[in-house]
């Protein structure tokens, strides 16, 4: 028989014969096994190493001050601190001569000055008004006059208690009056400095991020895919890919990026980890269910359909799983058992036999 006219033979032959061996059990003593280079393992279940891993950024918690910002321009003095040294709240990092702070000083002696006169003449009219030497609508201007005068010395207050200054008028003159121009910033939290943005003797201007100062609270942040972003719930346990460090998801976006299509979401350790913000890691989210852990390697794929072949006292069966994806391998919740053989290496060839294309 010529060698066309046998494969179209032969492929007729498997069409017609398809839905019977499909069903069919492979029958292979241990020699054939060796001789076909067939490996068989058990299956065991998934557990929280497992999963979608994705990159993700470590960052100090949203949720308190980190970032170190100045309230008026200046040239920066000498730092109090270095990297990685652990602060206080309210401890002094650094101080900066400003003269943006200097005109406001002056302002603020004006101001008071003011006041001190507006109020000499609230009383000395308050006198005439009673004996009946002036009328009362010149009283009223002078109590007017009197109010815008303690409502600027208070506005001028509040600037200044931005420079650490004291609320209480007569606190802060001795303050000013002390160290002219020149004002400290200190740690809004406790925790360790990160990194300082500006060496002594920079100039910066008002509202320039300075320095870092880590919490104890470590986050991360990472860019999901909205379908993956969307199963996961508040409160979850995620892990940190290498050492299976976990973490509790707090906070997710609502809204995608129209551009990568993916959702933010950001999760916090539960204890401080050995890891410095801006370090890159691969967070993995594991799965929300049991199941039984599906190499790749075992799975033959056909259409939609995925296939694995289960060892079974001398046989082979072909059977069918609904899997989804459990990192670079899958995961099925039924139809295969924890302990289960499969085949991992010679699928391929079991299909062959199975299909009546023979072993060899």
């Amino acid at each position: 028989m010529k060698l066309r006219e046998f494969f179209i033979f032969s492929t007729l032959c498997l069409l017609i014969t398809f839905p019977l061996q499909a069903q069919e059990l492979v029958q292979l003593n241990a020699s054939e096994l060796t001789r076909l280079g067939i490996v068989i393992i058990p299956v065991s279940a998934v557990d929280d190493s497992i999963g979608a891993s994705f990159p993700a950024t470590v960052i100090n918690s949203p949720l308190t001050i980190s970032t170190l910002t100045i309230p008026y321009a200046g040239i920066l003095q000498s730092w109090h601190i270095e990297p990685g040294e652990q602060v206080q709240g309210g401890d002094i990092l650094i101080n900066i001569r400003s003269q943006a702070l200097l005109d406001l000083q002056n302002d603020w002696r004006n101001a008071r000055h003011n006041l001190e006169q507006q109020n000499f003449e609230l009383e000395k009219d308050s006198t005439l008004l009673n004996e009946g030497i002036i009328a009362r609508q010149r009283f009223s201007q002078t109590q007017r006059n009197y109010q815008q005068a303690e409502d600027m010395l208070q506005t001028l207050t509040a600037k200044l208690s931005l420079a650490g200054y004291s609320g209480d008028p007569l606190i802060s003159a001795d303050e000013i009056d002390s160290e002219p121009g020149m004002y400290a910033v200190r740690s809004p939290v406790n925790g360790s400095v990160d990194h300082l943005m500006l060496t002594a003797g920079a100039y910066a201007d008002a509202n320039t991020a300075i320095a870092s100062i880590g919490n104890n609270d470590r986050w991360l942040s990472a860019q999901l895919p909205a379908r993956i972003a969307n199963r996961l719930e508040i409160g979850q346990i995620l892990r940190v890919a290498g050492n299976n460090i976990p973490l509790t998801l707090r906070q997710k976006d609502h809204a995608i990026d129209p551009q990568s299509q993916t959702v933010e979401v950001f999760a916090a350790f539960s204890s401080l980890p050995n890891l410095m913000t801006g370090q890159i890691v691969t967070l993995l989210i594991p799965p929300t269910v049991a199941g039984v852990l599906i190499p790749a390697a075992a799975v033959v794929h056909s259409g939609d359909e995925t296939t694995v072949y289960i060892h079974r006292e001398g046989s082979f069966e072909a059977r069918s799983l609904n899997l989804s994806p459990a990192g670079a391998d899958y995961m099925a919740t039924d139809g295969i058992v924890i302990g289960e053989q499969v085949v991992i290496r010679g699928a391929a060839i079991l299909k062959g036999i199975q299909l009546g294309l023979g072993g060899e």
